[in-house]
Formats: C-alpha cells, sequence, structure tokens
C-alpha cells in the first residue's frame, strides 16, 4: 500500500509553451496598431499549498483495497463524503481535444525525454551547444500520450474527465477514511497571515503552512538512521539488525499558455480594450483577484480579498508587461513599462542575476549562444567549510520537455499531439525531394 501512494507523487510541474512573445496594446512602447491587440498577464496563486491543503480532506486511516470492481462506478462516485479513493487508471486524450490540452496537458509523467522525440530545432541547438541529446534524467513531463496504469485520487481522475479525457479502465482501487484534519491549524495560519504587517512576519506564516506540505510527502524509504558507535560489539549489533479551466472557459482559443510555475502563469489574450487588461479581467475574475499590490488610486485597488486562499495576485501589481522570453522554466526575463526587469535563473545567485540584462536572454534565444557566469559559493566539505569558485552555464536555450516548432518560431507542441506526427511526415518528403 505505501508503495501505491508513492506512485501517485509526482513533484511540482513547471513548463514552458513560448519562448517569446510581446504584448501589443497602445500602453505598449512599441505598439503597432495594424497587429492584433494582445495582452501579456502574470498571476501568483495566493497561499497555493495551504489554502489547497486547507480545503482538502485527508487520509486518517482504514485502508483497503476495493476487490470487487464490477459494482465500483469511478465517474458516479461522491469523493467529498467521510470515504477517499486513490486509483490506478488508464486513460487517454482524444485526438479532437488537442488542440484544446495543447498548452497545459493533465497529469504529468515522470519520464526521461529520447532524442527521437526532439524537434529538428532542438536537435540542432543541442548539436550547437555540444549537449548529448540522449539524456536519461528523468523530468515530469506533460504530453498527450496514453497513461497507462497512472495512479491518481479519484477526483482528480474525475475532474480531468470532465475535461475532456477518455477513460479506458480502472485497474486497482484504494478506499481510505478522510477527514479535513489540516484545516484548523492552516486556516488559522492563513488568517494570520492575512492579518500580517510585516513581510517578515508574512514570511515566517507562509513557510509554518508550507512546511506542513514538505512534511507529508517524507519518503520514508530514503530515510537514514545514522548512529556513531564506539566499539565493534556495537557496530556489529547494528549491523545485523533486521491545484486552467476558468481562463480558457472564458477566452477560449484567444488566451493561450506562455509558461508555468507551480503556483503562478504568465499567458497571453488577445483582446481588444480600450484600457488595460485589468479592466477586462477584474470584472470577469474579480471575485477571485487579489489587487492589494495595485496602486492605491487605482479603481482597482481593494484589500478585500487581501492573501484570500483561492485567489490570484497580478504579479505586476497592473503595471504593462512589454515582453517575455522564457528560455526553460524557472529562467525568464520579464520588461515591464516603467519598472524594473523580472529575472529568474535557476541556481544562479541573486546576486549574479542582478547583472543579467534582458539583451542577454533575447540574444540567448536568438543566436543560440549559451551565457557562463562564474561565482563564489561557501560550501562545505568534511565538515568544514570552505569558499569554492563556481563556473556554470546560466542561460541556455535549449528545452526539451516539448516539442519545439520552426513556425511559429518559439513556440511548442506537447510531445503524442496529432500535429507532430504530420510535421514529421512533411519533413520526410521534404527530405527525400
Amino acid at each position: 500500500m505505501h508503495l501505491f501512494w508513492q506512485r501517485a507523487m509526482y513533484g511540482g510541474f513547471t513548463t514552458v509553451v513560448s519562448q517569446n512573445e510581446k504584448g501589443n496594446n497602445r500602453f505598449c512602447s512599441d505598439y503597432d496598431p495594424t497587429q492584433k491587440t494582445t495582452w501579456l498577464m502574470y498571476l501568483d496563486a495566493v497561499s497555493l499549498y495551504a489554502s489547497t491543503m486547507a480545503g482538502e480532506k485527508y487520509p486518517t486511516g482504514n485502508f483497503q483495497w476495493v476487490t470487487d470492481l464490477t459494482e465500483f462506478d469511478p465517474l458516479a462516485v461522491d469523493c467529498t463524503g467521510d470515504t477517499g479513493y486513490l486509483v490506478e487508471a488508464t486513460f487517454t486524450f482524444p485526438e479532437q481535444m488537442h488542440g484544446y490540452f495543447a498548452d497545459f496537458p493533465p497529469c504529468p509523467v515522470k519520464r526521461p525525454v529520447s532524442a527521437e522525440e526532439l524537434s529538428p530545432r532542438s536537435e540542432m541547438l543541442a548539436t550547437l551547444l555540444g549537449l548529448d541529446p540522449h539524456q536519461k534524467v528523468k523530468k515530469l513531463v506533460a504530453d498527450l500520450h496514453e497513461r497507462t496504469n497512472y495512479v491518481l485520487p479519484l477526483s482528480t481522475l474525475q475532474f480531468v474527465v470532465g475535461l475532456g479525457v477518455e477513460l479506458i479502465s480502472v485497474t486497482r482501487v484504494m478506499s481510505f477514511s478522510q477527514a479535513p484534519i489540516l484545516a484548523p491549524y492552516l486556516e488559522l495560519c492563513l488568517r494570520l497571515r492575512a492579518q500580517s504587517k510585516t513581510k517578515l512576519e508574512s514570511d515566517i506564516l507562509k513557510l509554518a503552512g508550507n512546511s506542513v506540505f514538505g512534511f507529508t510527502l517524507r519518503d520514508c524509504l530514503n530515510e537514514l538512521d545514522v548512529r556513531l558507535v564506539y566499539n565493534e560489539k556495537a557496530m556489529s549489533k547494528l549491523i545485523n539488525s533486521p491545484r486552467y479551466e476558468k481562463l480558457k472557459k472564458e477566452y477560449g482559443d484567444a488566451v493561450s499558455l506562455v509558461f508555468s510555475d507551480t503556483d503562478s502563469i504568465v499567458a497571453k489574450v488577445e483582446k481588444e480594450t480600450e484600457d488595460s487588461y485589468s479592466t477586462d479581467l477584474i470584472p470577469k475574475f474579480g471575485d477571485i483577484l487579489d489587487t492589494r499590490n495595485y496602486d492605491p488610486s487605482s479603481p482597482h485597488y481593494s484589500l478585500e480579498r487581501k492573501k484570500r486562499p483561492g485567489c490570484f495576485t497580478d504579479e505586476l501589481g497592473g503595471r504593462i508587461l512589454e515582453e517575455i522570453v522564457c528560455l526553460k522554466p524557472k529562467s525568464y526575463c520579464c520588461k515591464i513599462k516603467n519598472a524594473p526587469l523580472i529575472i529568474r535563473s535557476e541556481g544562479v545567485p541573486m546576486s549574479t542575476q542582478k547583472l543579467f540584462l534582458f539583451e542577454d536572454y533575447k540574444k540567448c534565444l536568438l543566436q543560440g549562444d549559451p551565457k557562463t557566469v562564474e561565482f563564489k559559493r561557501i560550501g562545505r566539505k568534511r565538515q568544514r567549510l570552505y569558499t569554492f569558485s563556481c563556473s556554470k552555464i546560466a542561460l541556455s536555450s535549449f528545452e526539451n520537455k516539448r516539442f519545439w516548432l520552426d513556425t511559429p518560431l518559439y513556440r511548442s507542441l506537447p510531445f503524442g499531439h496529432a500535429a507532430i506526427k504530420t510535421l514529421s511526415s512533411e519533413e520526410s518528403q521534404l527530405s527525400r525531394s
């Protein structure tokens, strides 16, 4: 049973769908009225981990296998009661739904990406950068291939089937008693955080909630029992002992995903509006938008939903995102009108990131040239502290979690998309001719 639950843990998902997008509206410095009006929005979930855990019921006991699956209808079972279910299911993404799921396929899988799956553009970049395309590192990939014996909560299965996923079979089911055991503590953390007056106080309360999430995911099988022993007899004894839907529903094909982190997204919306997208966004999503970071003089400024669980904040505070370059997950740069750049480059110290320019990201994307940085860090070796000099590639445009296209440039498709087969056959015909 423990191993069955372990298979349901996949990790935090991040993705880049488009490596370069520009906003085009009358507030942008290089606005072109002859082109479509587009807006870029950067939304971040408020207290994603804590609010999700506070609203969910957790297993409390009575774990048992459901032996008679002939009487078990997975789509009719009520998952909100006192009994929860973890299921092993096989399901597929119908080809007619590939367009709908192209930006954000649900239920990612942890697997290596083979060289045969890469697009010609990705293969060219790998050769240019001297990278081995036959990487064996497992990544969390959201593709459109069939999910076989995929373990997930029944409530999640019901949700994705409602989106258009086709359920083929359910092969194993585990039932258990469930109750909102974490709700009182997490609701207290959320309430106190909403009342906090300093960033330090807010961060401490945020950690108090998020740490519960990490603690519940501890893998006991990987824990070590380390003991210091001082004689042979004692040593001998030890050795021998045995959280998509809302934006897509409202804007349809006019909205496309640029990138997604675990608790935030950047989306592109093609929308004709007289004012900034906030005049269109707030009337439609005002009930879930926390606008405490807007200018107090703005008509949209409000403290009504300050740090309310389940809401989203506009990371730009109503400012205009003119252009974004996303090289890969957790490596991007946002150009904001009349505001400093937002820069992220995972694994690089913040002091070094502050030296990056928007042009560095753009050059890396357009020319394929990686950017190498050198920095110092304090590390430990054999229980002693040392200062290490490090050199690493900070910026690289090679990204292999999706199939990157030549047309439109810097856009991508998930592996398994029906259009990839068409593109591959067209390229084969061109190579023969």
